[in-house]
């Protein structure tokens, strides 16, 4: 009995879309979330690591707790491995500011996939443009998979980075992440990875994929905005620079920024008042889906997935684009020649939410041909009659703009 559906609000609310197929930008938070941030905020709420009083004391417990469920639930060995960040892009963000201090010179090579989101594109083609090292982008196949002999050729000229995503958000590919990583190791390459999108969808295991540093947000995992993790290797954590400096994250404030001592890793790169509230909302999220657990999810969304890409292939007019080896669900298509903002615009009047446009991917859009696309992604909660509602709006959609 599909159930799961029932523990989100958002779909009691009136008024609320009949059928939201957008958890890709960010998906609905169940109701033992929105309990435990509550919680978090007026019965257990104090700041954290430097009080002694007791609500400080379990305030502290609670937080560094939801570490230890993080760093369980994405494979990362010990607890000081895990940095707590806003988010995704601010993982990213701050592993190109903090590697790029220490770890590259001018002309060295990163490499990142077509595929990539530009939270994980653009950070470091800025940092090729201010320290002189070279942007080289992976191609896709015809399929939408990652391009492995361009790939192997890449690593081969002596690239120092790839920074590759776990689960695309446009095509949904999930690349052959362990062998790409154990590829690009036998060439010394520090290995970044984008798991925003995978998450929700499949066990994730950084130790497993050996993965240097793994990133992710806790709004796609059914929890809050504002809150994500960085799993940082220890060895890759020794050679990285201090990203933003404050309260909480120094050990000994010296007489010049140069005789200042830090705290160790996570903790110096956590300055400031942490997300507290947050934080508790993200562990809430974790203990939510565990629970369910994947070898269920990922059976419903295939299901899902399979019923969904048979009844779009019906519609005249539809192109799709790619059909990746592996995926999550994801799909992105246009209608003959109608703009998405159009055809998204339709639906939403028909009760159907989508995500229109380049969805943060414009070397992608490129490499496809294209300006942007519609896009319809899956989430634990959807079920057969989403799909049946977004195909009833696509065939309206047909009758207005085809």
């Amino acid at each position: 009995m599909f159930t799961w559906r029932d523990q989100f609000p958002c779909f009691k609310t009136k008024g609320f879309p009949s059928a939201f197929l957008d958890s890709a930008a960010s998906a609905q938070k169940p109701a033992e979330v929105m309990r435990a941030m509550e919680r978090a905020a007026t019965e257990n709420y104090a700041n954290i690591h430097r009080g002694v009083h007791g609500l400080a004391e379990a305030a502290t417990a609670s937080y560094e707790a939801a570490r230890d469920a993080v760093r369980n639930f994405i494979g990362a060995g010990c607890h000081d491995s895990v940095v707590f960040t806003q988010g995704a892009t601010a993982s990213i963000n701050l592993a190109a500011y903090s590697l790029g201090k220490t770890v590259f010179k001018k002309g060295d090579t990163i490499l990142v996939s077509s595929l990539e989101h530009h939270a994980n594109y653009l950070p470091w083609l800025r940092l090729a443009e201010e320290l002189g090292t070279r942007l080289k982008e992976i191609p896709i196949t015809p399929q939408g998979d990652l391009d492995m002999a361009a790939l192997e050729a890449g690593l081969k000229s002596g690239a120092k980075l790839l920074a590759i995503t776990y689960a695309s958000n446009v095509l949904g590919t999930v690349p052959a992440l362990k062998e790409i990583i154990a590829l690009a190791h036998s060439h010394g390459c520090i290995v970044v990875v984008d798991a925003a999108q995978a998450v929700a969808h499949m066990p994730v295991s950084a130790q497993e994929l050996d993965a240097d540093l793994l990133a992710f947000s806790g709004h796609k995992l059914y929890g809050p905005t504002g809150i994500g993790a960085l799993f940082v290797k220890p060895e890759i954590a020794e050679k990285m620079a201090v990203w933003q400096v404050g309260g909480g994250m120094v050990n000994k404030v010296g007489e010049s920024f140069e005789k200042t001592t830090w705290a160790p890793f996570p903790y110096r790169f956590e300055a400031g008042t942490p997300p507290i509230i947050e934080v508790a909302g993200l562990k809430a999220a974790i203990d939510f889906v565990q629970k369910i657990g994947f070898k269920r999810i990922i059976e419903h969304e295939k299901e899902l997935l399979a019923y969904a890409l048979s009844r779009l292939e019906k519609i005249p007019g539809l192109k799709l684009y790619g059909a990746p080896s592996r995926r999550i669900g994801v799909i992105s298509f246009n209608l003959g020649e109608a703009h998405p903002h159009d055809v998204g615009s339709i639906l939403g009047a028909h009760g159907v939410a989508v995500r229109v446009g380049h969805h943060c991917a414009q070397p992608l859009m490129k490499e496809l041909g294209i300006m942007g696309c519609v896009r319809v992604s899956l989430g634990l909660y959807n079920n057969k009659s989403d799909i049946d509602r977004l195909i009833g709006g696509l065939e309206l959609c047909g009758e207005r703009l085809v």
